[in-house]
């Protein structure tokens, strides 16, 4: 997190020559404290529904940690980080589709949410259907022989991440709705 700071920072001097006429109108027409405190605010919940879901992607290597071995750990994550994969489809079209969702009519905001949480699960299902069938194969040549117990596992999280797919869209819709 020091490190994704320190990155803001550092690119925002690195763009600060190019930001005169932006001094100039901020100095001729003030800032806008309540503009400020809302950006802050939203951001604020958004930051911490952030943390609170990265550390919820991560509880299950935990309980897995705890409730089989350092073995049984490698292998679930190795599965995991491979179908975590298939979530780069949801989360782009989320992305896609952050401003518009946040600017049309809640009803228009809707329509594109249900639309783009439909192709998301066409192409999120039919990618881990192709990833189930060639799970051993993948293990084994990404992770070595020791890892191609995993490809049970990783065909279970296909099924949970096709499940799971819709939910940064619905998120956006929620959020910013």
């Amino acid at each position: 997190v020091g490190l994704w700071v320190l990155a803001q920072y550092l690119a925002f001097v690195a763009v600060l020559p190019w930001a005169a006429g932006g001094w100039n109108w901020l100095r001729t027409k003030g800032v806008d404290w309540s503009l400020v405190w809302g950006i802050m605010s939203f951001g604020s919940v958004v930051g911490l529904a952030g943390a609170v879901s990265y550390f919820n992607y991560r509880v299950d290597q935990v309980l897995v940690a705890g409730l089989d071995s350092a073995s049984g750990t490698g292998i679930y994550s190795r599965a995991v980080s491979i179908t975590e994969g298939l979530w780069l489809v949801s989360s782009s079209a989320a992305i896609a589709s952050y401003a518009a969702v946040g600017t049309v009519s809640r009803k228009e905001a809707a329509r594109l949410t249900a639309r783009g949480v439909r192709q998301t699960l066409i192409l999120v299902a039919g990618g881990a259907v192709v990833l189930a069938l060639l799970a051993p194969f993948l293990l084994v040549l990404l992770f070595g022989q020791k890892f191609e117990e995993a490809a049970n596992a990783l065909r279970v999280l296909c099924i949970g991440t096709v499940l799971f797919a819709p939910q940064a869209l619905l998120s956006n819709y929620f959020t910013i709705q």
